[in-house]
This record gives structure tokens, C-alpha cells and sequence, in this order.
């Protein structure tokens, strides 16, 4: 097919968003955005979901906000964050449209590039693949966390796992047999590598929805799973009990939410700032407080009494997807929330609607920011699947 190298780039680059290829000031870096630019130019035809209309709206209030405000490199960054996301969309959009869902074979390379890397950290170096980062910080064994392979954060490797596979268990050109090797992959790379609390929590949100429609062949697997699992802590036992995700769930049932944030900074810092990010929002009463107030938000809220000392803001850089979207734009946020509940209604019936709806819910409360490759990608993939299953219901008719 015309453009097959480019577009491979493109694809390599959402699935390994961290990699450090040219100067660009953030952990994340522009390598899938600048691609598929390249991309969308090259391209005969261009496909262009109407729903993509709403993504519009945030990305223009933000140059809007950008225009009265100084130029500076968190500004910039912002704005850039908007309009990849709508670029993003468009562009992962025609990719699927194009070529056709993602293949069984990248699906597994990419896991086991991924588990490669985080071995040889985790009993070899563990500054491996480090160079290729923006930021360099090594988490081997600290608090009882995993590695981060080819991210910044164990954390961001287990979201990159749970969005492979949330793209897996969708596919619908990957056979029962293939998704069961890719799971097992990912099990193993989460629970053994990645150790990332963050996204165990989410696959367990995933099971316990998934679980109310569960039939009986699904009944098996899950038992298979349990009896795998039992043997698997038994002979790890000594590993899998320092994982951190137990840290946290012995401050929870101990001291509940609040011994929670005081006992682990990492949770307390992300809990801390999704809180006082929607708290803002309904202070200013949904009106946008732009790209630079959140510092002096926390210290406002400081003066007034509240407890601030674990939220990390000096940077103005707000800890969560949804917090973010809300406290800078404020309502004229609200299109793109609109956007990603319209495509999963798209896609989903109503009994997977509801696991997907919080299981999205979860994963953008989130460290994750609005220039996240991998979110506009996914929901394209959702819409371009909308449009295939309609079109064979349409042809069996």
C-alpha cells in the first residue's frame, strides 16, 4: 500500500510516545503528531467524522486564550496539546480507514520490546533506554514498584498495557486464540515488570463490570485465570506481596482515604490534584482559568486554609486529564467530554457502554495530559469500528 513506511512510523510512534527523537521540552514528545501530519498531507483523500466538529471548539478557545496571554513554552505547550488532540483524531481516523485495524504480530512485538526493556532494568541495568527519554529516573525496586521500560514512569508503562489491551479485547480481526496470547503477555509484563498500581486497579474495575455479563464460557477462563494465578503466587509470593498496590490497599482498609494520602506521596499528590481541579472549576464557576493559574490557585487555597503541602505545583502542571480540561477551559472543555461519550455510544451497546464509560472515566482522572497519543487514538479506533459494524449490519439487511 502507498505510504506503508510512514504510516508504520506513525504507528510505532503513538505506541511509544516517550521516545526522545528530537528537543522537544515535555516527557512526551510530537513524533506521532509531526508524522501524521505528514501523513494527512500525503493523502489522496481525507475522511472527516462530523463528531471530530467538537474538537474544534476547545482547540480554537485555546489559541484564543494563547493570543491573550504571553508566549511562553507551557502556553505554547498547551495550545499544542488541543490541537493534537483534534489532529490526532483525525488523522488516527484515516489511518484505520486506510489500513485496517492493528495485526496480531505488532501487537505481540510491541509487548515483548516493551517486557525486554523492562527486564534488562529490572535485573541488568536499570538505566537501560534511558538515553531515549526525555526525563531520566530510574524506579527499579523503589516503594515496591516496578520498572518503566520505555516510559518515564511504571505507571505510564501499565496505562500503555491497559490501552493495548482495551485495544485488543476489542479488535475485531484478532482471533479468541490471539487475544489470549496478548493477554497473558500483558499479564505478566503488569503484575511481574510494570507492577503499576495505577493499572492493576483499572483491569480490576474492567472484570468486576465486565463481570455482570459474564456467560459461561467466560465463567471458564476465569477460573483457568484464577487457578494460573493462585500457582503464580505461590512461587512469587515474596515478589508479588511488596508490590505497592498492597501498600495502598493496607492504608486504605487501616486508615481509609485520608491514611491513604498521608502514607504515600505519589497517590496523595494525583488525589490531591483532582480534587482541587474540579474544586476550581466550580469556584470560578466553570469559567476557564487559562494555562498558568494553577500554581497560583494551590497557594490561594493554601491562604485559605487548606491542606496544599503535597500538591506539587510549582510547574503549573495539573496531574489529571479531566482536571486539567476543566480547571483550564472550564465549560468550553465540556465538547470534548461530549465527543468521547458520543463515540462510545457509538460504538458500544448498552451493557459494554457502562464498563468502557467508567473504565474511561478512571484511566482520564489520570496523570495524563491532553497531548496523550494514545486517547485520541483509541477513540478513532472506536469510531472507525462504529462505522464498520454498521456497514456489515447494513449489508446483511
Amino acid at each position: 500500500m502507498k505510504y506503508k513506511i510512514i504510516s508504520f512510523i506513525f504507528i510505532i510512534f503513538i505506541f511509544i510516545p516517550y521516545f526522545k527523537f528530537l528537543p522537544f521540552p515535555s516527557e512526551l514528545q510530537p513524533n506521532a503528531f509531526l508524522i501524521g501530519l505528514l501523513l494527512l498531507i500525503i493523502m489522496n483523500k481525507i475522511y472527516f467524522s462530523k463528531l471530530f466538529y467538537l474538537l474544534i471548539i476547545p482547540m480554537i478557545f485555546s489559541i484564543l486564550l494563547l493570543s491573550m496571554n504571553d508566549f511562553t513554552i507551557v502556553h505554547i505547550k498547551e495550545v499544542y496539546g488541543y490541537t493534537s488532540f483534534f489532529l490526532l483524531s483525525v488523522i488516527s481516523y484515516n489511518y484505520f480507514i486506510f489500513y485496517g485495524e492493528i495485526k496480531y504480530k505488532f501487537y505481540r512485538n510491541i509487548l515483548f520490546i516493551y517486557m525486554l526493556v523492562g527486564l534488562i532494568q529490572l535485573y541488568i541495568q536499570p538505566n537501560f533506554f534511558h538515553i531515549f527519554l526525555a526525563r531520566e529516573l530510574g524506579y527499579n525496586g523503589f516503594q515496591g514498584r516496578g520498572v518503566e521500560s520505555m516510559t518515564t514512569e511504571p505507571t505510564y508503562y501499565g496505562l500503555i498495557l491497559l490501552f493495548i489491551f482495551i485495544l485488543v479485547y476489542n479488535s475485531l480481526v484478532l482471533s479468541n486464540n490471539q487475544k489470549n496470547r496478548l493477554y497473558l503477555l500483558i499479564t505478566i509484563s503488569l503484575l511481574l515488570v510494570s507492577k503499576s498500581t495505577t493499572a492493576i486497579v483499572g483491569f480490576f474495575i474492567f472484570l468486576l463490570f465486565d463481570f455482570i455479563k459474564i456467560n459461561i464460557k467466560l465463567l471458564i477462563k476465569f477460573l483457568f485465570f484464577l487457578i494460573a494465578s493462585i500457582f503464580i503466587f505461590h512461587y512469587y509470593y515474596q515478589d508479588i506481596i511488596t508490590l505497592r498496590v498492597f501498600k495502598l490497599f493496607e492504608f486504605l482498609l487501616t486508615g481509609g482515604i485520608v491514611e491513604l494520602i498521608n502514607k504515600d506521596q505519589s497517590s496523595n499528590d494525583r488525589i490531591l490534584h483532582v480534587v482541587f481541579s474540579i474544586k476550581g472549576f466550580f469556584d470560578s464557576f466553570g469559567l476557564p482559568h487559562g494555562f498558568s493559574a494553577w500554581n497560583d490557585y494551590i497557594q490561594l487555597q493554601s491562604s485559605l486554609g487548606y491542606d496544599t503541602k503535597y500538591i506539587s505545583s510549582e510547574a503549573n502542571k495539573i496531574l489529571s486529564f479531566i482536571g486539567t480540561l476543566l480547571f483550564e477551559l472550564g465549560v468550553f472543555s465540556f465538547p470534548i467530554f461530549i465527543y468521547i461519550f458520543l463515540v462510545l455510544k457509538r460504538r458500544f451497546k448498552i451493557r459494554f457502554l457502562l464498563t468502557f464509560s467508567i473504565l474511561f472515566i478512571y484511566i482520564l482522572f489520570q496523570a495524563l495530559t491532553i497531548s496523550y497519543t494514545f486517547i485520541p487514538f483509541i477513540l478513532s479506533f472506536f469510531l472507525y469500528q462504529s462505522k464498520i459494524i454498521k456497514k456489515r449490519i447494513n449489508q446483511n439487511v
